[in-house]
């Protein structure tokens, strides 16, 4: 009975510690989420586009891109019924908004579906923050 007990406890730890795990990870992502935020309004204040700290370098990339309704937001449904009629579904096919958003972005779409797609679009900014560290051989 003992060897039953000791599975349970070492279920029972691991789901601990995949859960505090997770509890940080949230944590670290909110934290690297307002950072980021920061990030882009300084490099927007100060123009800069590359910052630099010690060997290791971040690139700030700004630019607007189409999104549309996710999936419990209004006007979600009108759009996959626009699409379903329209015989461009192979932009969505899961109904991806992403890509959705891409394809209206580069003008993939007919300018019939664009026309009937528009009132469900709204511009918001993406920002890309890339590290790469610099390799300074002597």
């Amino acid at each position: 009975m003992t060897d039953f007990n000791d599975t349970l406890k070492q279920a029972a730890d691991l789901v601990d510690q995949y859960l505090e795990l997770q509890k940080q990870k949230e944590d670290l992502d909110q934290k690297l989420s307002f950072l980021k935020q920061r990030i882009a309004a300084f490099s927007q204040e100060s123009h800069m586009k590359t910052l630099k700290s010690g060997d290791s370098l971040l690139f700030v990339n700004r630019r607007m891109r189409t999104v549309f309704p996710k999936v419990h937001e209004d006007g979600r449904e009108e759009i996959e019924e626009i699409l379903r009629h329209s015989g461009e579904w192979k932009y969505a096919i899961t109904f991806d908004i992403v890509k959705l958003g891409q394809a209206y972005d580069k003008k993939k779409l007919s300018e019939e579906l664009r026309e009937k797609l528009k009132p469900f679009t709204r511009q918001e900014e993406m920002v890309r923050v890339a590290l790469k560290n610099v390799n300074h051989g002597g």
